[in-house]
């Protein structure tokens, strides 16, 4: 494996614990929080995140994008992570040159943490922060993609 699949596989795995952070413990009633008309929701934010994830994938199979379909505010973090797996494989399996590391860093991934920063602040809204945490000590591993991964 490349150094370049190598830090891409660490920002997915980055984006995954930063997530699973933002959301640990909460409910569908989070999800479903909106502050003022034409704020996206918490789960419309991880929504277009999964869109922008399938436009990451089918840059790096070298394919068509598919948009996801909309799904139940429930599912929508689940299919996340699952498109996040899928991300993370197809990265294991295609070579990534260095301007499409570059494209895929500078559009989709940053795009992602800061939609996952948009969550934070929102959580802050709906009153449960998220609590402080140094992000360079996290122990976040390449690999490491599901919430189940992400330590408590």
């Amino acid at each position: 494996m490349t150094d370049t699949q190598t830090i891409l596989r660490h920002t997915l795995a980055t984006i995954a614990y930063r997530l699973s952070k933002t959301l640990n413990s909460a409910d569908l009633k989070f999800l479903r929080f909106q502050t003022f008309h034409g704020v996206r929701t918490p789960a419309e934010i991880i929504f277009h995140m999964a869109s922008v994830l399938s436009f990451c994938r089918a840059a790096i199979e070298n394919k068509t994008v598919e948009k996801p379909a909309a799904v139940e505010e429930a599912k929508e973090t689940s299919r996340f992570f699952d498109l996040l797996q899928q991300t993370d494989i197809a990265l294991q399996n295609h070579s990534v040159d260095l301007e499409l590391a570059l494209q895929l860093m500078q559009g989709p991934l940053a795009d992602m943490l800061t939609h996952i920063g948009q969550i934070a602040l929102l959580r802050r809204y709906y009153n449960q922060p998220v609590p402080a945490e140094n992000f360079m000590l996290a122990k976040i591993k390449v690999g490491n993609i599901s919430p189940e991964d992400q330590e408590a």
